[in-house]
């Protein structure tokens, strides 16, 4: 744990090929950190690990990869990501505050998007969730902003709260006809919002009203 976090002049770094795991902040901080190869044997990428590093911009993930921890890559600099097939679930805060990550495939291994996954994404504009995906944690998408589209498959049957709150440039919604709630201030403040297409399945005494506190 914490082998090189905050190492702010380590520029690259070659890890070895048979390497499992990559611990929890091993490299949190590093901001010159701009190129990194992920070895095909890698399959655990730990809490924290890749947190602030200002400088990494792009990563590609091993085929083999099923595990990215709870804010592995928050606040870092990445502007694309692509996810093998095999993850399972992007964790909580995985990729929150990567204010320049703009392009992010998901692959339909995928199961569950995790609480504040990709908060305050702002050059995100559009993500498609595939059918796989069945729960969107809370917060999941808060406050990114320039988020225009999002298609929501009918596999999911949860959205937690303010999953979609200050989307400022959603235009249009579909909610999957497999929701019977819609959770407090799951798009509030959206400002842009035009269209909501809530299905039969949404029990109307459950629609919640109650922004976060």
């Amino acid at each position: 744990m914490y082998a090189f976090s905050y190492c702010k002049k380590l520029s690259s770094i070659t890890l070895p090929e048979n390497l499992t795991k990559i611990e929890t902040c091993a490299f949190e901080g590093c901001k010159s950190l701009t190129g990194i190869t992920l070895p095909e044997s890698l399959t655990n990428i730990g809490i924290w690990a890749f947190a602030s590093c200002d400088s990494l911009t792009n990563i590609t993930m091993p085929k083999d990869i099923q595990r990215i921890g709870n804010n592995a890559f928050s606040s870092s600099g990445l502007k694309s990501v692509i996810l093998e097939e095999g993850i399972t679930k992007i964790d909580d805060q995985a990729f929150e505050g990567c204010k320049n990550l703009a392009s992010i495939t998901i692959p339909d291994s995928v199961t569950s998007i995790g609480y504040a996954a990709f908060e305050g994404c702002s050059s995100l504009t559009n993500i498609i969730i595939p059918n796989s995906v069945t729960q969107i944690g809370v917060e999941a998408f808060y406050n990114c902003n320039n988020l225009t589209d999002i298609i929501i498959p009918d596999s999911v049957t949860r959205i937690g709260n303010s999953a979609f709150y200050k989307c400022s440039s959603l235009i249009n919604v579909i909610l999957p006809n497999a929701i019977t709630e819609i959770e407090g201030a799951m798009f509030a403040h959206c400002t842009s919002l035009k269209s909501v297409t809530i299905p039969n399945s949404v029990n109307l005494s459950l629609i919640h009203i109650s922004e976060p506190t």
